[in-house]
């Protein structure tokens, strides 16, 4: 059985990225993170004070694909 890190890990790592100016996908959060629920984790965060913006990408077909998480610049 694999082993992933606690939800307050997840969360710290999250928080750090976007903290660095990253924006933060779902499949970029389960491949570094291991965390498989980042809408829990961005929500937990937006709870704790963090203003934090949702964009969906949209491809040239105007399908949306995934959501990426970034921190609003007043953050």
């Amino acid at each position: 059985m694999r082993g992933f890190p606690s939800t307050q890990l997840q969360r710290d790592m999250i928080l750090g990225a976007l903290l660095a100016g990253k924006t933060v996908t779902a499949s970029m959060a389960r491949q570094q993170w291991g965390c498989y629920r980042l809408a829990n984790r961005v929500r937990d965060l937006r709870k704790a004070g963090h203003k934090i913006v949702v964009e969906m990408f949209i491809d040239a077909e105007g399908k949306a694909h995934e959501a990426r998480y970034r921190l609003h610049e007043g953050n």
